[in-house]
């Protein structure tokens, strides 16, 4: 049997601290991880516009999380306020993938609602709501605007706050040197994969396997001129380990002996 992921080498671009859940389940599958952070993750130059939401968290029905870096950053901002996971008892909490949904849990905050598939538009499809409710959105600077435009198209009042700021890598630092050692390339996020391509400098791509978690991620790695040559059905990062590993058992050489 081909040996999947096992002597792998595969790029992790995650932001720097984020990197853990990925590598390690490539780890245990045999893989050689190779952290190289396109992006990071930083606070918004000004927290009053997410702090004021807090204050006014009893005139929201929906609180709308759609990463994991917004439940943190939100989570510290509701504890420099002196508010806690009870504080947000009366709202209804929507979260756009299982990774979100754990952090909240974990925080003890319960989730309402999670979409079948974990994208904005999914999200957008399926949650249960009326015209005239008002949501919470915390998010990033640059998170696409498909939800907040569609709830406010069904009648829906849409606070949009930035909780969290997404920027990009510039220094290719020694991408060059790594990139020939490389079997896999990872891309978690849109903006990760935009801001690695950025980095490139005419470096072939030609013997590299790209994977990405879903189809937004997918679409922004095509657009910046890299192949992709894996999206999994389930848009986790389980799931794009496991949709890895099969791809190699079913593309690696065969060994055959008389």
């Amino acid at each position: 049997m081909p040996d999947g992921l096992h002597g792998k080498r595969v790029l992790v671009t995650r932001a720097a601290g984020q990197n853990a859940k990925l590598s390690t389940a490539l780890a245990e599958r045999g893989a050689i991880p190779v952290e190289f952070p396109t992006i990071r993750i930083v606070s918004p130059a000004d927290f009053s516009p997410l702090d004021d939401a807090i204050a006014a968290l009893d005139s929201f029905d929906w609180l709308v999380l759609t990463s994991v870096n917004g439940v943190i950053h939100f989570w510290l901002r509701l504890r420099a306020a002196q508010k806690s996971a009870a504080d947000l008892q009366s709202l209804k909490i929507a979260a756009v993938g299982p990774a979100t949904a754990a952090e909240l849990q974990k925080l003890g905050v319960r989730v309402d609602h999670i979409p079948p598939k974990h994208v904005a538009e999914s999200l957008l499809a399926t949650l249960p709501i009326s015209a005239g409710e008002r949501v919470l959105y915390p998010t990033s600077d640059i998170a696409r605007g498909v939800l907040e435009k569609g709830l406010r198209e069904k009648g829906v009042s849409v606070q949009r706050v930035t909780a969290y700021r997404t920027e990009p890598v510039t220094d290719a630092g020694n991408l060059p040197e790594i990139l020939p050692t490389l079997d896999v390339l990872t891309f978690t996020s849109a903006s990760t994969a935009r801001n690695f391509a950025a980095l490139l400098n005419g470096e072939s791509l030609e013997d590299k396997i790209v994977a990405c978690i879903g189809p937004i991620a997918a679409e922004a790695a095509r657009s910046a001129g890299l192949p992709v040559h894996i999206v999994p059905q389930t848009y986790t990062i389980a799931g794009m380990v496991s949709a890895l590993e099969d791809y190699f058992k079913k593309n690696s050489p065969q060994i055959h002996t008389d």
